[in-house]
């Protein structure tokens, strides 16, 4: 067999049926340069991003190797059946493992699960050029190598994504990750990750941690910060946090000086009862107060809402409009409770039967599920009707979108901040006059 390999990162489809391309506002991980980074050097390469580039079906590389992290695994299963077809090995990694299962049987050569290290990956492709490819691969989270970024040169984007480790401390209900990785987290070695950003800084200045939350380890955190101001990578970032990093004044100081100028908080719900239904730990009373201090420090916030918790009525829209505007969120970013399976959050619906689709491969067949942001009820909530949940969300939404309020929260200091704030405002605008448009067309 040839040593040739082809990494392609599937896009994926929105309610309307067509393939997202080019950079949006909600693109997810770009797990190419993760896996590219981890191939031996001795095998040749090609990698494939769709959102920006068409995929090869003619490749002649004998190893296809598909990354999907599983909000349309349907679409990836679709690209693996067309490489099968053409006598190609398939491999599939970087999903949900509880999709691996049903969906993906029949459709690919080998799963595997985690991140593959430099030794793994070596031994999983010997596996194949043997003939002797598993079924399955169970990896853990090693990250500890350098990232392949060739795969983004060329390409116009906003940031460029990279990881300081993988997995959460939390274990929280409803949370994908959680479901993955069950409240473990591993970070990466800070000189692997300083190196990295110098290696994006040559291409982007601006950089996203894509962690699913980079205060998993305050002091790590601190210590990847001071070597960011040592190392003068004069780079502006962002990524995602637990809103707890809002008590944490040192913390805070160092990420300003580092360059992070946005934090994504997942606050969820203003219900304590909410959040604790969920698993997630945190007192939605002290949220402003947190907010503010990390707004003090010269870091706007980007806030996750969700709607549909069993203590959600009409009043709640009213409600987080309300905080949004008062704690000065910069970005809100709003979905409707989607209950994936593997979450416990589904589990619980499954056995109330309160989910509006039967199964995982229903959940599979439906293909708005995978829309996001999400605006479709799939589940019976407790205390609001499906109808007036999925309308009081796009009163919502319609409401942050309007032009003076995106004007009003994306105003800085900087700007060039501004310019860019306003920008992910705008996106958001975009978004909802697609939702309305698939709703007007159905």
């Amino acid at each position: 067999m040839k040593k040739k390999i082809y990494i392609i990162q599937p896009t994926y489809r929105k309610m309307d049926g067509k393939k997202v391309k080019g950079w949006n506002q909600f693109n997810h991980s770009y797990n190419v340069s993760i896996v590219s980074g981890a191939v031996p050097a001795d095998w040749e390469k090609v990698t494939c991003i769709e959102y920006f580039e068409e995929i090869d079906f003619n490749s002649d590389a004998e190893i296809v190797l598909l990354l999907c992290m599983g909000y349309d695994i349907l679409y990836a299963k679709e690209i693996a059946d067309k490489f099968l077809n053409r006598g190609k090995t398939v491999i599939f990694g970087s999903h949900m493992d509880q999709f691996s299962e049903k969906l993906l049987s029949g459709s690919c050569d080998c799963v595997f699960h985690g991140t593959p290290g430099l030794i793994e990956m070596q031994n999983m492709l010997n596996d194949a050029l043997k003939g002797e490819l598993k079924n399955e691969y169970e990896f853990g989270m090693d990250l500890n190598f350098p990232f392949d970024y060739s795969a983004l040169k060329g390409i116009r984007m906003p940031f460029i994504q990279t990881f300081m480790g993988m997995g959460c401390r939390n274990n929280c209900d409803y949370c994908c990750t959680a479901g993955v990785y069950k409240g473990n987290y591993r970070m990466r070695k800070v000189d692997i990750v300083t190196a990295d950003l110098i290696a994006i800084s040559k291409m982007n200045r601006t950089v996203a941690f894509n962690d699913s939350n980079i205060y998993n380890n305050a002091l790590y955190l601190r210590r990847l910060c001071r070597e960011i101001i040592r190392k003068r990578i004069g780079i502006k970032w962002g990524g995602q946090a637990t809103i707890d990093i809002g008590n944490d004044d040192e913390t805070l100081a160092l990420l300003y000086e580092s360059g992070c100028r946005i934090l994504y908080i997942g606050f969820e719900s203003l219900s304590g009862k909410n959040l604790r239904s969920i698993s997630k730990k945190y007192n939605p009373e002290k949220y402003a107060e947190q907010v503010n201090n990390i707004m003090r420090h010269g870091i706007r916030v980007a806030g996750y809402f969700m709607f549909g918790f069993d203590e959600d009525t009409n009043e709640t829209f009213d409600r987080t409009w309300k905080f949004i505007n008062e704690a000065r969120i910069t970005l809100p970013l709003l979905n409707v409770l989607l209950p994936v399976p593997g979450t416990e959050v589904y589990t619980r619906l499954k056995k109330e039967n309160r989910l509006l689709f039967p199964d995982e491969t229903e959940f599979g067949n439906t293909k708005p599920l995978y829309s996001v942001p999400c605006h479709k009820c799939y589940f019976k909530p407790k205390n609001i009707s499906v109808s007036c949940l999925e309308i009081g969300y796009l009163n919502l939404y319609r409401r942050v979108t309007r032009i003076p309020a995106i004007i009003r929260r994306s105003v800085s200091s900087s700007p060039s901040d501004s310019v860019r704030f306003f920008i992910m405002n705008f996106a958001l605008r975009k978004e909802y006059r697609k939702m309305m448009s698939e709703i007007k067309g159905s």
